[in-house]
């Protein structure tokens, strides 16, 4: 009996010493994932012209993109502002000059959709920063199918294939306070480094006092041991 408990001790404290690196890995990505997305917000803006300047690398860069808003596209995406209260996002797709790219363009919240700016000037040049939406892992919908004018997440990818055009992977989020917002967001969630060493700290000292335990117990045999 006690050499399967020795045997599940050293198991776990194994699982333990796994898991430990493991959250040492981690802590490494989040250092590195840090430093890319402060990296990309301070670099220059870049000039949106087409697919083949639409890469999911410019994340969280600043850019210029000019061409035609298709207002009739338009839609709201449903969120909540930072102070708690609900609120709608207001997207409209920029049909680049020159190309047959759209780039989604976040104007920013909305208390409700009357309160939308229905017109824009045309041809527009907008400047904003490059964000990437958080769309969900599981999709409960058919993933080539629109929304309607109220979306409950932004899906560049999915608006691609209900309206079949080429879109860009990220979102131009054009009002400059809501960009802040999610700019500090997405650091908030990349600046985990101490979190994840904390973690790893906790699952070696799990597995050293897992092999006390061991060595305890390999004592007390040798005491009963005649």
């Amino acid at each position: 009996m006690r050499a399967l408990i020795g045997i599940g001790v050293v198991l776990l404290s194994a699982l333990c010493l796994q898991l430990g690196f493991w959250q040492l890995h981690r802590a490494e990505e989040a250092e590195v994932r840090s430093a890319m997305v402060r990296e990309q917000a301070n670099r220059e803006p870049v000039f949106i012209k087409g697919v083949e300047t639409a890469g999911a690398e410019l994340f969280y860069r600043r850019a210029l993109a000019r061409g035609r808003f298709e207002m009739k596209h338009r839609f709201w995406v449903e969120g909540r502002r930072p102070d708690g209260r609900q609120g709608l996002q207001y997207i409209v797709p920029l049909h680049i000059a020159g190309s047959e790219l759209r780039v989604l363009v976040n104007r920013g919240w909305v208390a409700r959709p009357e309160t939308s700016v229905t017109r824009a000037r045309q041809p527009a040049e907008i400047e904003g920063l490059l964000v990437r939406p958080a769309v969900p892992t599981l999709q409960l919908t058919d993933s080539n199918k629109a929304f309607g004018d109220r979306w409950p997440y932004l899906d560049p990818e999915r608006y691609a294939r209900s309206h079949n055009v080429a879109v860009a992977p990220f979102v131009l989020v054009e009002d400059s306070r809501l960009a802040g917002e999610l700019l500090k967001a997405e650091l908030g969630r990349a600046d985990k480094r101490g979190m994840h060493i904390g973690y790893a700290l906790q699952w070696f000292a799990f597995a050293v006092l897992l092999l006390l335990f061991l060595a305890v117990l390999g004592k007390n045999r040798q005491r009963e041991t005649p």
